[in-house]
């Protein structure tokens, strides 16, 4: 399940202000964007995890992208992805699960000093295939192994009998 959130506006969550445009959020390795993309990822990642069924991993947060907003608004836009994977277990139903997440997120109370103000969210699901490796190419490798195994065993044996033979001479 990947989750794309769009357009979100941060605010601080004692004050209500939107987090102010910085140009260092231009720059991927500012102390500022990693900052508040640990802080986004971290606060959006919360949220999603209140709505999805149980039984995925703890999500990933990718490619966090900060945008100053047009002329005249205050505050920065954000843009991330999140991905969840589910093992032998059911997806939710992402009809349900984006109207829940577009209708809820004003309400989501966090430990983080911001709050999510706005959002747009876009649901994908995916299959992944996990390989699982050929059956062949394991056994062949099994058999290589036996092979190599054997031939140490039967130099070994070799050796020993050339010194059994010829190592008393002197």
């Amino acid at each position: 399940l990947t989750v794309s959130i769009n357009d979100a506006l941060l605010s601080d969550k004692m004050t209500g202000v939107l987090v102010p445009w910085d140009d260092e959020y231009k720059n991927r390795l500012s102390l500022q964007f990693v900052n508040l993309a640990a802080e986004s990822c971290n606060i959006f990642l919360a949220y999603v995890k209140t709505h999805i069924a149980p039984g995925s991993n703890e999500g990933l947060c990718t490619n966090p992208i900060f945008q100053q907003r047009g002329s005249g608004e205050r505050g920065v836009n954000l843009s991330l992805s999140l991905s969840f994977i589910y093992l032998n277990a059911r997806q939710p139903s992402t009809v349900v699960l984006l109207t829940k997440l577009q209708n809820s997120f004003e309400n989501f109370q966090s430990t983080y000093s911001h709050k999510i103000t706005t959002a747009n969210f876009l649901l994908y699901e995916t299959d992944v295939q996990i390989p699982r490796g050929d059956k062949d190419a394991i056994d062949g490798s099994k058999w290589k192994l036996i092979a190599i195994i054997a031939l140490v065993a039967l130099i070994i044996v070799l050796i020993v009998g050339v010194v059994a033979k010829f190592g008393n001479c002197c």
